[in-house]
């Protein structure tokens, strides 16, 4: 194998190793509803905290935290007299601020997981693909 080959290899690889081995949630010890839930808790409940919830339906609920519980938390929005209960693990991001006004937010952030797995199926494949168009030359 010439010296181009092997470079064209190992730097591949290398990006292979970084788009697949992402460093997860579960891995920092902290899953996304409790980060939600910590957030809510820092908030706080009444009307002087403001709360921007986005869901994963892509459905937008803004007002203030009107009441917590183990696995959900209730949004109130003042313009409408409506309440909403949300479960933490369907917030896809939220933004807030307490009755001191310090911000608190928690967002998806990155990309899913799928993605980064594809992303290195499809650098493997081209690799492969370019070493044995270069194998044959």
């Amino acid at each position: 194998m010439g010296k181009k080959a092997l470079s064209l290899l190992f730097a591949c690889l290398a990006v292979n190793l970084i788009c697949v081995l992402p460093p997860s949630a579960a891995a920092r010890g902290q899953s996304k509803a409790e980060k939600v839930k910590a957030a809510v808790a820092k908030l706080g409940t009444g009307p002087d905290t403001r709360v921007e919830v986005n869901l994963g339906n892509r459905v937008v609920h803004k007002g203030y935290v009107a009441e917590t519980a183990e696995n959900e938390f209730v949004v109130s929005e003042p313009k409408t007299g409506v309440t909403v209960r949300v479960p933490y693990s369907q917030v896809r991001s939220l933004k807030g601020r307490d009755a001191a006004g310090q911000r608190v937010s928690v967002s998806s952030g990155g990309i899913p997981v799928t993605a980064i797995v594809g992303i290195g199926a499809i650098v493997t494949v081209v690799t492969v693909v370019a070493l044995a168009l270069n194998l044959r030359s």
